[in-house]
């Protein structure tokens, strides 16, 4: 980019808003957000936003207490990938985290019904849906 800054992998970036890390420049959130539909394109392909980009800029605001923008980004991809059991799997953790138990589990159900084993594989032991463990609900749909 013509402004000096190396987008290295997602994984690389942290999504806080820092702006030296180790000498390098990194992306702080707005320029994250700037940039989420640009990031990750193939060469010779047009790029659009895939269910990493969102998750990574919904974490970032989840991180700064943004969490009403950070519920938003998060339920993008649920339309944008139908398939995708991620994406409203990671709906539902948002919204554990917000204290909105009955959204968590209306996107849990959904996740659910796209893949349960996979659901069924990492709810159990995700901190983040942990609010949810007592609800009569959860029995049901996780076990």
């Amino acid at each position: 980019m013509s402004d000096g800054y190396t987008i290295l992998a997602l994984d690389e970036i942290e999504p806080v808003p820092y702006h030296q890390r180790e000498g390098q420049k990194i992306l702080t959130i707005q320029r994250l957000l700037d940039f989420r539909d640009a990031i990750g394109g193939r060469i010779g392909e047009a790029h659009g936003p895939s269910g990493w980009t969102s998750f990574v800029v919904a974490d970032a605001l989840r991180r700064e207490g943004r969490m009403d923008e950070a519920r938003a980004a998060i339920r993008e991809p649920i339309e944008q990938f139908p398939d995708a059991w991620h994406a409203p799997y990671n709906a539902a953790c948002f919204e554990a985290i917000a204290g909105e138990p009955d959204n968590a589990f209306a996107y849990l159900q959904q996740a659910l019904r796209i893949d349960a084993q996979a659901v069924k594989g990492y709810a159990p032991q995700d901190p983040d849906l942990d609010s949810l463990h007592d609800d009569a609900r959860w029995k049901k749909l996780v076990g």
